[in-house]
């Protein structure tokens, strides 16, 4: 196409200032073909936060048990997960990602921390094709979810159905690998008058809770803590 950059992942009147990522509500966060492509040439991003900025909230709302299991779900290439063992000292990370490209680099990149910390293929709207029921203590998502509705149909008063959708097959997903009483934190741009009711909306949610904490960065981000009620 004319005027466009054929080495970069995003079509140039999508782009913002990096030349790599889209403009908010583009529906390139929701295609995998994007993200094998931009985890080619990118090494780190924190989307949202760092790990230093969420330290101390992460500190209160993580289990004390220093074996419990986490499971970093649409990882990307955060340090996130390596970091969670490398400061806190949490000895079962798994980092998962549907990116094969972002897979291979952040395995290269951490392999002195295996087996403490892991890089596998997992789709967020379909954990347990990946792993087993109940085998987590708590799930992790930093703004991965918020790219799956990219499109913006989760902040309205009324949700799209599309909306709706994908937020009930992650809360299943997530709800799937999660122990009875386990607990599923969400950092995300979303507001808690936003993203709540989705997350706990239908018969089928797992969650028996959602309490919003701040996030003291950015454009006031929130972190949901969502504990998953017994089967």
């Amino acid at each position: 196409m004319k005027g466009e950059d054929a080495d970069s992942p995003v079509p140039r009147s999508a782009q913002v200032a990096d030349d790599q990522t889209p403009v908010v509500g583009s529906a390139l966060y929701a295609s995998k073909d994007y993200w094998n492509k931009r985890f080619e040439t990118e090494d780190l991003r924190e989307w949202l936060c760092s790990f230093e900025q969420i330290r101390a909230l992460l500190e209160t709302l993580l289990p004390t048990d220093r074996d419990a299991r986490i499971l970093l779900i649409g990882t990307g290439n955060s340090d996130l997960g390596a970091d969670l063992h490398r400061e806190l000292g949490f000895a079962d990370v798994v980092c998962s990602d549907y990116s094969e490209t972002c897979l291979a680099r952040m395995n290269a990149k951490h392999a002195a921390l295996v087996p403490a910390v892991r890089y596998v293929y997992g789709d967020m709207l379909d954990l347990g094709a990946s792993f087993a029921e109940a085998s987590f203590d708590l799930a992790l998502d930093k703004a991965g979810f918020d790219a799956i509705v990219g499109d913006g149909g989760a902040d309205k008063g009324e949700p799209t159905d599309a909306a709706r959708d994908v937020a009930s097959k992650l809360s299943r997903s997530v709800g799937h690998v999660l122990r009875d009483g386990g607990r599923f934190l969400q950092i995300t741009f979303s507001q808690p008058h936003f993203r709540r009711p989705l997350l706990l909306a239908g018969d089928a949610s797992p969650w028996v809770g959602c309490e919003a904490h701040a996030v003291d960065v950015g454009l006031e981000y929130v972190c949901l803590a969502c504990d998953r009620q017994g089967r």
